[in-house]
């Protein structure tokens, strides 16, 4: 790897979540020197890359084969319906390309089993874009975990919230969100898989148990879920429990508590608002009550998608880990369908 990087961003007219975005920060990095793109007729994105980019953007394709003939990408964001990604994914790490993908890249995670055997084959990464890993708070809360404040960890009760109101619009029904045969699942695949994702970064352990219930609240004529509550083990035996939902008129909520043998701490992930932590670890006898203040308006969610794209360029450059491993992301994605499987069978289920 050299010290710029080549990156393809691959879309379609379906599947632009966050490109703009994406394309925005590529930008905005001068570690980047060169940007492929294929966007199956998403002219508006095309557009914008032109914008943004300006001579470093080098061509658009019809298709991921036709990129890779002409272009040697060093990293592939790819943004595609479930349903459509994993052929492309497996033809961008072919091409010796590594992978960040749009959660969840995949209708069941043995097809991203198939993906990570390939990645690993070629030794290359495939990630998912967590971007929830960027949050102030999480990073906070990490590093308490870490030094060990919160002693032995107990439990943990979370939940992230979005709105109802986007499930009750027709057009939003006829989308393929709306579809498991296209996404695999409801708000748990699109928006939960992010607190799923938090929780073992945060604790440093990973799901080995699950128990669930999955439902469309608002009577919403879908077949994927609007609402979904998990309850959770964790390989070192703490418990917890996680709600997945869309509740609200608007915009989102956001909690988790996590308590330990020497303390405990709690807050608001999405808000970006403060963290609130209490231990009794002997190095916190002076104040062991603390709050930690954050200045940055919940509203300005880039900043966590730039230190995501940021990390994934430098990892495909090698000179840094990559943000999110291969199994990582293989592991949360068997995390949510075991709560499937729970919430269809009523019984609890092990996550391999």
């Amino acid at each position: 790897m050299g010290e710029q990087a080549r990156v393809a961003v691959i879309t379609a007219p379906s599947g632009t979540m966050h490109v703009a975005g994406f394309l925005e920060i590529l930008a905005a990095l001068p570690e980047v020197a060169q940007v492929a793109l294929v966007t199956d007729g998403a002219d508006d994105i095309e557009s914008h890359a032109r914008d943004q980019l300006g001579a470093r953007l080098v061509g658009t394709h019809p298709n991921a084969e036709a990129l890779f003939g002409s272009f040697e990408a060093d990293l592939s964001i790819v943004s595609l319906e479930p349903r459509t990604a994993p052929p492309v994914i497996a033809a961008c790490l072919r091409a010796g390309s590594h992978v960040l993908a749009e959660k969840p890249a995949c209708l069941q995670w043995e097809e991203f089993a198939e993906l990570a055997s390939l990645a690993d084959k070629q030794q290359r990464n495939f990630g998912l874009a967590f971007a929830a890993r960027g949050f102030p708070f999480l990073q906070d809360a990490r590093s308490l975990v870490d030094s060990g404040k919160l002693g032995k960890l107990y439990g943990v009760d979370t939940y992230f919230i979005a709105d109802q109101t986007r499930v009750q619009q027709a057009e939003w029904q006829a989308s393929w969100f709306s579809q498991k045969a296209f996404a695999g699942g409801g708000h748990l695949m699109w928006l939960g898989i992010h607190y799923v994702d938090l929780l073992h970064h945060l604790t440093g352990q990973r799901i080995v148990e699950v128990g669930g219930l999955t439902a469309v609240v608002g009577g919403a004529p879908i077949d994927t879920e609007d609402a979904a509550v998990a309850v959770l083990r964790f390989a070192d035996g703490m418990i917890g429990t996680l709600t997945s939902a869309y509740y609200l008129d608007r915009n989102k909520q956001s909690h988790l508590h996590l308590w330990g043998s020497q303390g405990w701490l709690r807050g608001r992930p999405n808000d970006w608002e403060s963290l609130e932590w209490y231990s009794t670890h002997p190095a916190e006898q002076s104040a062991p009550y603390r709050t930690i203040h954050y200045d940055t308006p919940k509203s300005e969610v880039k900043p966590t998608y730039y230190g995501l794209v940021r990390a994934a360029v430098h990892g495909a450059m090698g000179i840094a880990p990559h943000p999110v491993a291969t199994a990582e992301a293989l592991h949360v994605l068997k995390v949510v369908h075991a709560i499937y499987r729970a919430a269809e069978t009523g019984q609890t289920q092990r996550v391999e």
